[in-house]
């Protein structure tokens, strides 16, 4: 923003007057680029015939014309014109009985080389009701011979005869080919042909210079102004953003900030409404850490379903609680870490950028494009830090599971466990891995229904193992059982994750009271396990 005093008000006066200067030749400017040199010509055509040798009053020639001129100074290059002939016939009897006859226009170059030849076919029509009657009216000047009858014809030759800048004609040749026709005299209309800009340019030229010179004064002394009034850049494409860059000017250590042209910010900014690249400094919300805590459970729970599995294998309990131990102990430490690497560092806080939609999570796809050839390259994390965080945490729990897990099995599980669940959490980190990579946006807004679908599915395939029981054995058999326990502790604790996960964007009034709802589905299984037979519907029916 410019200081506004006496040296800004007279740099604004000066070229306010300048652009005044400009505006004032810009329409005579504009008017000698779009118009053509020839525009509109009328030639009076000499039509001459050749007599008889054997009968001097016979006609033994087509009547024509022949009109010269100079190249280029009838017909601009590049320019369609429209070519019209107007005839006015004799007063005599044979011209009113004249048919059909034939007009030709042949257009040559200086060798002699014709360059365009238009044919047209005409007769002479009769008066009009109009003309019949104002001759009626004035037969006695007709008779007095101060009027006189002629018939007039005018015949469109062409309306679109166009000029090749490098064949530039120099004659014109006009023929009837009827020796009949009396014609005493002829004339050769030739007009360009404009659009609606050149029209109004040429046949209206008082208002065509005033608009552009209103037009031309008030866009141009708008944007000198504006270079007044403030410096801001056009706005980038896509997510392409501006990045300050600091140029040294001398030694004194004074410095000055530019922008730098569009295109990918750094790594922790996302660019602004106005495409400045700013860090990203908004502390991540309730939401945010929900989709982190889910991304670190995930691998937690593989993890320890493929030791629940292997379970047939343990000689003991105590090498399958061991290792469930190690399992938590890598997912802690992945966790911790990758938290405490990412700004702010060393405190178990992160902050991040806003999001408003699931494009941002697939900024490649939205790379813009310049003049639909050259694409721009503005792939950047867009959604600092939830993108990358979770290939850090991943990277870390690959290289615990390799340190802690191989540990484990040389120190105290070695030839008395299978090592199978060591060698699926290795292949199933890597699947996580791509899967986050490809659909990272998706699962961002659809966590909450995965966990409330995956812990749903859980809980009833757990309970269909126990079979059709009593209610009462039932109830008394999952209180007794601490497998039971574990796992039905676990899945209720995933539901509950999913329902807080959905309620906790939402701003409605005793939102937490649907955590009530968390156990229904495992009552609703309960009481209607008398009724899962088919038999025992079809007898209450």
């Amino acid at each position: 923003m410019r200081p506004f005093g006496k040296d800004c008000l007279l740099s604004i006066l000066v070229e306010l007057s300048i652009v005044a200067f400009i505006a004032a030749f810009l329409p005579l400017l504009i008017r000698y680029a779009a118009l053509p040199t020839s525009v509109h010509h009328q030639y009076p055509l000499n039509v001459v015939f050749r007599t008889c040798d054997h009968d001097l009053h016979s006609v033994c020639s087509f009547p024509s014309a022949t009109l010269e001129y100079e190249k280029n100074s009838l017909f601009s290059p590049n320019v369609a014109y429209y070519l019209n002939v107007r005839l006015k016939f004799a007063d005599i009897a044979s011209s009113k009985k004249l048919g059909f006859f034939q007009s030709v226009i042949s257009i040559t170059e200086e060798n002699g080389k014709v360059v365009q030849q238009y044919t047209k076919s005409a007769y002479v029509k009769e008066p009009g009701l109009i003309t019949k009657a104002s001759q009626v009216f004035l037969f006695p000047l007709y008779i007095l011979g101060y009027l006189y009858d002629y018939s007039t014809l005018t015949i469109s030759m062409s309306e679109n005869y166009l000029e090749q800048l490098g064949s530039p004609s120099t004659k014109l040749i006009f023929t009837v080919q009827d020796k009949f026709a009396n014609i005493e005299e002829a004339e050769l209309t030739v007009t360009a042909r404009f659009g609606l800009i050149r029209h109004l340019i040429y046949y209206w030229p008082v208002m065509s210079y005033t608009a552009i010179l209103v037009c031309g004064n008030v866009s141009v002394a708008m944007s000198m102004l504006s270079g007044h009034a403030s410096t801001t850049q056009p706005a980038c494409l896509g997510f392409c953003g501006r990045s300050f860059i600091s140029t040294n000017y001398s030694e004194e250590a004074t410095s000055t900030s530019s922008l730098s042209q569009c295109g990918a910010c750094s790594f922790g900014y996302r660019s602004n409404a106005t495409s400045i690249c700013v860090p990203c400094e908004t502390p991540l919300q309730a939401y945010d850490w929900m989709y982190l805590l889910f991304i670190a459970l995930l691998p937690l729970l593989l993890h320890m379903q493929f030791i629940r599995v292997a379970r047939k294998y343990c000689r003991t309990r105590y090498y399958e609680v061991s290792e469930y131990l190690c399992v938590i102990l890598e997912n802690v430490i992945a966790c911790v870490i990758s938290v405490l690497i990412y700004p702010p560092r060393f405190s178990f806080f992160l902050n991040g950028c806003e999001k408003t939609g699931l494009k941002e999570w697939y900024p490649a796809c939205y790379n813009p494009k310049i003049g639909y050839t050259k694409t721009m390259r503005c792939t950047y994390e867009v959604v600092f830090p939830l993108y990358s965080i979770t290939f850090v945490h991943h990277m870390i729990l690959m290289g615990a599971i390799f340190t802690l897990r191989s540990i484990l099995y040389c120190a105290m599980l070695y030839k008395a466990y299978n090592a199978k669940p060591y060698y699926l959490a290795i292949v199933s980190v890597p699947l996580l891995v791509m899967i986050h990579s490809v659909l990272s946006g998706l699962i961002f807004y659809s966590f909450p229904y995965i966990l409330l679908i995956g812990s749903l599915w859980a809980m009833c395939f757990h309970l269909a193992l126990e079979g059709k029981r009593p209610l009462k054995e039932m109830i008394v058999r999952l209180a007794t059982s601490p497998t039971h326990w574990v796992f039905l502790t676990i899945t209720m604790l995933m539901l509950s994750f999913g329902v807080v996960a959905l309620i906790t964007p939402l701003d409605i009034p005793y939102r937490w009271s649907l955590l009530c709802l968390v156990p229904v589905p495992l009552v609703f299984y309960l009481i209607t396990i008398p009724f899962s037979n088919p038999a025992t519907t079809m007898r209450l029916i």
